[in-house]
């Protein structure tokens, strides 16, 4: 119990909650744009970390929320992509742009991609994007929160997503083939 005791000694559950209840909502809501279950999903990871404080691995709090809401939040977008509905026989389908582009890469494929890329990433260039990205904050939103200069943010930002086409054309290598589309 020796985490636990970490977490307490972090902040209280009940302060954890008041405090950073928006911020793992709007990380939630960012990624599925959808209020009831990002909600749902905020307060179930907060009953969680109640229930079983050992789970929080003793590093900076927020990160940690942050972390295992952008998480449940690719969980219930899989969960919800799983089951399919039946096209009508009148409904015509026009393939995208990123169809065309992917080739016969799956979305599912992309979506694994994409996760084990920004898992390389380093610390303070994940936290930006999963703020600007997941969580749907602007650069200056992201500033303010983080307490860095708006060009840090800008830089890391930039930083980011071009470590993440270069992981992506290494591990996917028909996406470089299309790099226009992406």
């Amino acid at each position: 119990m020796e985490v636990a005791h970490e977490l307490a000694d972090e902040l209280p559950i009940e302060e954890a909650y008041r405090r950073y209840y928006v911020f793992v909502r709007s990380i939630v809501y960012g990624r599925l744009r959808n209020g009831d279950d990002a909600d749902d999903i905020a307060q179930a990871i907060f009953i969680k970390l109640s229930a079983r404080p050992e789970l929080f691995g003793g590093c900076k709090l927020k990160n940690w929320l942050a972390r295992v809401a952008r998480n449940a939040a690719l969980d219930k977008l899989r969960e919800k992509h799983r089951i399919w509905a039946p096209l009508s026989d009148d409904v015509r389908t026009v393939p995208s742009a990123e169809s065309i582009c992917l080739d016969h890469l799956s979305l599912a494929q992309l979506h694994s991609a994409l996760d084990l890329a920004v898992e390389t990433l380093p610390t303070a260039q994940r936290q930006v994007v999963d703020l600007w990205y997941l969580g749907g904050l602007t650069h200056l939103q992201i500033a303010v929160v983080m307490g860095i200069p708006l060009g840090t943010v800008k830089t890391r930002v930039r930083a980011a997503l071009q470590k993440l086409r270069a992981a992506l054309a290494g591990s996917l290598p028909h996406l470089s083939q299309h790099d226009a589309c992406v």
